[in-house]
């Protein structure tokens, strides 16, 4: 079974080694500011050396075109992923680091893909797991339902 991870990366990286220790993915997929290209590069270069198989998708991070730019370049390799490895693969996006509209495309991506997601609490490195179909069950009548959004 692959276990395929999509994180987004700004100037820490303490979240993508916490992804390793928990999930230990067999491919990642960075998605960066071309801004920031160097560091970005030394991280591949340390996660290949843990035989970490790593692609970077750059972007640019602060265009009106961001969200577009990341929900496009995920969207396309989640699709390629599931036509090559059918039901071997398990696929995962994180919301964590990078920039707010990074972190949105990241999220956006993980609900209209129904991809599963996490989050890391800088406070305590705690995950937690997102399910877009879960989230996304919002009674029909909103008007009328429990939910309270005030």
């Amino acid at each position: 079974m692959q276990n395929i991870h999509f994180l987004i990366v700004g100037l820490s990286h303490d979240h993508i080694y916490r992804v390793i220790e928990h999930y230990f993915p067999s491919k990642i997929f960075l998605i960066s500011n071309i801004l920031i290209k160097k560091s970005t590069e030394q991280l591949k270069n340390d996660l290949e050396s843990k035989g970490i198989n790593i692609e970077i998708i750059w972007i640019e991070a602060f265009k009106e075109n961001t969200l577009t730019q990341i929900v496009k370049e995920i969207g396309t390799r989640v699709k390629k992923l599931r036509i090559n490895f059918k039901d071997q693969v398990k696929i995962y996006i994180g919301f964590t680091g990078g920039t707010n509209l990074m972190a949105i495309g990241a999220g956006y991506s993980a609900a209209i893909l129904n991809v599963e997601a996490h989050y890391i609490l800088k406070e305590n490195s705690q995950i937690i797991e997102f399910i877009p179909s879960e989230i996304l069950k919002l009674p029909k009548n909103l008007k009328n339902s429990k939910l309270n959004f005030a």
